[in-house]
């Protein structure tokens, strides 16, 4: 997609999109080279920073879960309703099975190898 029109001379969105833009990809790349710094540096090893992550994740879900009004007003909504389908179980297995092969990457590897990764996949 090409973001300059020629005619008028000027990006086809404003400043402030653009601006949104680099910070967004500023953040990210301070963020990759920041987790590969902290993967790289902990003597703790992997499989127990990863056990880590997955479980304050689970408790903050769960938190949240049990902590924030039900936007839907139902009663009869629980923790897993909707996961009765193949497919979203398939992509939440998918998602942990990609955040465990992101952090071997960092490990291994560096976060240039992981952006070239996530942009092939």
């Amino acid at each position: 997609v090409v973001q300059y029109d020629p005619c008028k001379g000027a990006g086809v969105y404003t400043a402030l999109a653009y601006s949104c833009l680099c910070i967004s990809t500023t953040i990210t790349a301070i963020s990759a080279a920041r987790n590969e710094y902290l993967v790289k540096s902990y003597t703790i090893g992997l499989n127990v920073q990863n056990a880590v992550l997955y479980s304050g994740g689970a408790f903050f879900n769960l938190l949240a879960f049990s902590a924030l009004p039900n936007p839907n007003s139902s009663p009869e909504v629980g923790f897993f309703d909707g996961y009765d389908n193949v497919l979203a179980i398939g992509v939440v297995l998918s998602n942990a099975l990609i955040g465990l092969v992101i952090t071997a990457v960092y490990k291994y590897a560096d976060a240039v190898v992981k952006c070239i990764a996530s942009d092939i996949t």
